[in-house]
């Protein structure tokens, strides 16, 4: 009984800590576009709505008028914290090649004022020399437009980004990475496996990309001590 009392407890908690939000989108694809890419691309628009319409919450929130925070940054933040993402309505009308999708989701307002926290402190200052944040020191090479996926029919604007405080006996797979423009919803991606988030900047991508490829190197170094 205890113990079922303390999953309650665990649960309810998490609900309240969390903000329910709601998005939608209409897309319209062209001839050439499958319809599973286009449900898809139909889908992160309307979780993209939903989570613009909580940064012009969160913004209005006086805890936050401190931070000086831009609306990019709450929404570039927000993406990777919205959980429990549900499809409310779909309707599909294949004479117009439009797709129309609803969807809410949960997100944690403790955890993105933590996180806006964070990405607004001020750096770190060295006899006189500001030192820049260890994800900054990346070098980048342009790769043009290539396809992002082995299937894909479309080519975005793709970065190369190597990081250079990995080791220089670190493999090319271990700190580098691909970010990519990703037009159709006008934001940014990583092509790395396990990663499918949106990213309002370029910048904020190539921070996410660094996130995953340390706690990769990181889990590495924790299995092998």
């Amino acid at each position: 009984m205890t113990k079922q009392l303390i999953i309650f407890f665990l649960i309810f908690s998490t609900l309240l800590l969390s903000k329910q939000i709601q998005g939608s989108y209409t897309y319209t694809y062209g001839d050439n576009e499958s319809l599973v890419k286009a449900r898809q691309t139909c889908k992160e628009l309307a979780i993209r709505n939903a989570v613009e319409s909580f940064a012009v919450y969160l913004e209005s929130r006086s805890e936050i008028e401190n931070y000086q925070t831009k609306k990019d940054n709450i929404i570039s933040i927000s993406l990777g914290l919205v959980k429990n993402i549900k499809v409310t309505t779909k309707i599909e009308d294949k004479l117009d090649n439009s797709i129309y999708i609803c969807v809410e989701g949960e997100i944690n307002d403790k955890e993105v004022l933590k996180q806006l926290n964070n990405a607004h402190s001020s750096p770190k200052v060295t006899k006189n020399k500001i030192e820049k944040p260890e994800w900054q020191n990346y070098t980048e090479q342009d790769l043009g437009y290539q396809k992002t996926a082995l299937l894909s029919k479309n080519k975005y604007k793709c970065y190369k980004i190597t990081f250079d405080n990995f080791g220089k006996y670190a493999s090319e797979k271990a700190k580098s990475g691909i970010v990519y423009y990703y037009d159709k919803t006008n934001s940014w991606k990583i092509k790395q496996a396990g990663i499918d988030k949106m990213f309002s900047s370029k910048k904020q991508a190539i921070k996410g990309l660094y996130d995953k490829l340390k706690l990769i190197k990181d889990a590495k170094n924790f299995i092998t001590k």
